[in-house]
């Protein structure tokens, strides 16, 4: 429905006369409409360009600018084969058809133009390949003109026998899928013949024959025809080759057509394989202007002793055999014939294969556009989203570096105010723990019972290091910057925070964070006779029963005979006490806090 309509043109133009064939396509569909013949002699043309003009003339009166063209070259001019290669890849193909090519030039100096189609495998040709060759001196003269005086689209060019076939394959699709018999296909041209020997659309053997309508012409002019009234074209059109005699110049002429036929239906069955060679013809066809003399056909069936049709294109409700070769020409500028096989010079033929791709390079280009314009668009919604986000977590930022700030006054503000009530929670802390051991130590001791040294651990070792190694290492705060970790400056000299530690060793600093603490407890408890350590042990329970001091126990001897000076005072005053004997005791109670007794906070 959619599908775009275009002229193409099929040229033929020989010595005597121009045939031209129109054909429009509509999709992969087409129809005839109109062929045209020309008589060069009743138009007065004398040279070969004027044949040109005159065919210029006419395309261009009656087919649209764009018309696509192809051009007959006669067969005469180039010449074909069927090669059978062996299994390959292209270039391999193409490297044999170069071969094949030198071969069919022969010894000529000339150069050639090649063209080569592969077709599918039949009889015994698996790897069957049609190649073509032309002058190119005489395809160059032939271009120019056609530049020259036509001046439309040059679509192809193609041998008259390669047309011929196409029209055949065309016309008798039915009876060409026949491939089990050969067929042989006249063109009786009025300068120029060929014949066509193919096998299920594949041409065997195409050659050019010496034989020409214009023998009949000017056998149709001799004495023995003086006695018949017509003009001499309407003399060969009635003309009756059963009725003539003997020895009569038609008769030979036809006889002439017969033997050449005959000659070269031998000559192939010599080139081909034995199957093929062994099989009769099925039929003749036959085309051309000469197809329409008398009854030449029924003549040639009855001494080639096999069926002759006449095959061409129908117009005006007949079929117009002499537009055969026309019409091939013009379905293979159209794309429509099944034997495509182009003769144009290099430089055209890439020429035409760009032009053939342009619409694919069209449809990439779309296809490439409309996806960079896709990337292009959700690109820019995504930069969008991505600026929009962006500008908000800016604007977050922006507030955040505020309250960072404030945060910052805020830390330096409370550190401030912790460095100045530090000493006196840490002392109220260590004075409550205090309190709490004194406590748990009255629980525990009978009235007899009593402690002379409570205090921690690091007093009790080594008093001497308390100015060294205190229980609480202070925090530089200064060092560490503000509340994210940031550095802040340091004044020289040092701050007033580190003065104080050294003057302070034991001051706990608002960010301290205090060691584990244990209580050291040193006392003398009353012995009793048979049981010197029942009562250090009853002691000993009843702080680890304590919620306090859980891990309380007896401090190893070594360790408490370190301090002998604390025990050493009180022993003396219990010796001057006759009536009474105690015996000392050394605890060990680590602290652990209690939920509602607390340390310090630490920040």
């Amino acid at each position: 429905m959619f599908a775009s309509k275009k002229t193409y043109a099929g040229l033929d133009i020989g010595s005597f006369g121009t045939k031209t064939v129109l054909l429009e396509r509509s999709g992969k569909g087409f129809r005839l409409l109109s062929c045209q013949h020309s008589s060069h002699a009743s138009e007065g043309v004398l040279s070969e360009s004027e044949l040109y003009q005159e065919a210029g003339l006419w395309l261009k009166e009656h087919a649209p600018a764009q018309t696509g063209v192809g051009l007959g070259i006669p067969q005469y001019y180039g010449n074909s084969m069927l090669a059978n290669f062996p299994d390959g890849s292209k270039a391999k193909v193409r490297q044999l058809v170069a071969f094949e090519t030198r071969q069919l030039a022969g010894i000529s100096e000339a150069a050639f133009i090649e063209a080569y189609q592969a077709l599918p495998a039949f009889a015994e040709r698996k790897n069957p390949v049609l190649i073509c060759i032309c002058n190119e001196n005489v395809l160059q003269e032939r271009l120019q003109l056609f530049r020259e005086y036509v001046g439309l689209e040059l679509q192809n060019t193609a041998l008259n026998g390669i047309a011929v076939l196409n029209a055949y394959l065309e016309l008798c699709a039915e009876d060409a899928k026949d491939d089990t018999k050969p067929v042989l296909l006249l063109d009786l041209g009025q300068s120029s013949s060929s014949a066509i020997i193919c096998c299920g659309g594949a041409p065997l053997y195409i050659s050019s024959l010496t034989f020409a309508a214009e023998r009949f012409d000017k056998a149709i002019q001799a004495d023995d025809y003086r006695h018949l009234d017509e003009n001499s074209w309407q003399k060969l059109a009635d003309f009756d080759f059963f009725d003539d005699e003997e020895r009569s110049p038609m008769l030979l002429a036809a006889r002439q057509l017969e033997d050449e036929i005959q000659q070269i239906v031998e000559h192939w069955r010599e080139l081909e394989g034995e199957a093929l060679a062994k099989t009769p013809m099925r039929a003749v066809y036959v085309c051309g202007g000469a197809s329409r003399i008398g009854n030449l056909l029924p003549w040639l069936e009855k001494y080639l002793d096999v069926p002759v049709h006449l095959f061409g294109p129908s117009w005006e409700s007949e079929p117009r055999a002499e537009f055969c070769c026309a019409y091939g020409l013009a379905l293979q500028a159209a794309g429509l014939a099944r034997l495509d096989l182009s003769l144009l010079p290099p430089e055209l033929r890439w020429q035409k294969q760009r032009q053939k791709r342009f619409p694919l390079l069209m449809i990439a280009l779309a296809v490439l556009f409309v996806a960079f314009a896709y990337w292009q668009c959700s690109l820019y919604f995504s930069l969008n989203r991505d600026s929009r986000r962006l500008s908000r977590l800016t604007a977050e930022m922006e507030v955040s570096g505020a309250l960072i700030d404030q945060l910052d006054q805020l830390q330096k503000s409370q550190q401030s105010y912790a460095d100045s009530i530090g000493p006196l929670l840490a002392s109220s802390w260590y004075v409550t723990r205090l309190q709490d051991a004194i406590t748990a130590m009255a629980k525990a001791c009978d009235p007899e019972d009593c402690f002379v040294f409570l205090g921690d651990e690091t007093r009790f070792f080594a008093q001497e290091k308390a100015k060294d190694k205190t229980q609480y290492k202070p925090r530089a705060a200064s060092s560490t910057g503000g509340l994210f970790g940031i550095a802040q400056p340091t004044a020289s000299g040092g701050s007033g925070s580190e003065a104080a530690a050294a003057e302070f060793p034991l001051r706990l600093g608002s960010m301290s964070e205090p060691h584990d603490l244990s209580f050291i407890c040193l006392g003398f408890t009353p012995f009793v006779p048979g049981q010197p350590y029942e009562q250090v042990r009853r002691i000993v329970r009843h702080l680890q029963a304590e919620e306090a001091f859980p891990g309380t126990d007896i401090l190893p001897e070594q360790m408490r005979a370190r301090r002998e000076d604390i025990i050493r005072p009180w022993q003396q005053l219990f010796r001057q006490l006759p009536d009474a004997q105690f015996r000392p005791f050394a605890f060990k109670m680590p602290l652990r806090q209690s939920k509602g007794k607390t340390r310090p906070r630490q920040d």
